[in-house]
């Protein structure tokens, strides 16, 4: 059985079922709320705005591009705003992911995170949803605890600890202290790559 620790706090070493709960418990409400605010939009282009400028339903900037200056935001905006009709047409969340990297994912100071987040939020409101994990910083060094390499994978390759768990959006470990990453990367990577099964039971949603 593949366990885990907490480097900083010296805390026993973790389950993979016992980590993805505590991070289910302590980030499920606010991540399943963040996504019905952008389901709930009036429309593509106040979808777009507020996923381009990372606002949360508090109004506050998501802590993943707290560092990233404005002025760059509304440039990612402007970007998206100009090919709404590409975005309408994405018939998958790859689709649409790919369409967005196109346009931002060059931008100096956008990141993997950025263009997955921004995708995710954009596709929360057209209703296309990630069927893959996709990887970025701390995720990757936590995927390749398992043997596992590239930009994104299938859930299903997951050891047995982690069934009965619903994917759940990408999250890295920049919004952890350097000394804990170790527990939150594999808390993130089985958050991220749970299966969708209890999500459509209202179960796991997060």
């Amino acid at each position: 059985m593949l366990k885990t620790y907490c480097v900083a706090s010296g805390r026993a070493p973790m389950t993979l079922s016992e980590i993805v709960a505590d991070y289910t418990r302590a980030h499920r409400d606010n991540a399943r709320a963040e996504m019905r605010f952008f389901e709930i939009q009036r429309g593509a282009t106040q979808a777009i705005q507020k996923a381009a400028l990372c606002v949360l339903p508090s109004g506050k900037r998501n802590p993943h591009q707290r560092r990233i200056p404005r002025a760059l935001l509304e440039l990612v905006e402007v970007r998206l705003q100009e090919v709404q009709w590409q975005l309408k047409r994405a018939e998958t969340f790859d689709d649409l992911h790919r369409a967005i990297a196109q346009q931002i994912g060059s931008i100096k100071g956008v990141g993997t995170l950025t263009v997955y987040d921004v995708s995710h939020r954009i596709g929360a409101y057209f209703g296309k949803h990630p069927n893959l994990v996709y990887l970025h910083a701390g995720t990757r060094k936590a995927a390749m605890a398992f043997g596992i390499t590239g930009a994104s994978f299938d859930p299903n390759v997951l050891p047995g600890d982690s069934d009965g768990f619903s994917r759940t959006r990408s999250k890295t470990a920049s919004a952890c202290t350097k000394t804990s990453w170790v527990r939150i990367e594999m808390s993130t990577l089985l958050t991220e790559a749970s299966a969708r099964n209890l999500d459509k039971q209202g179960v796991v949603e997060s």
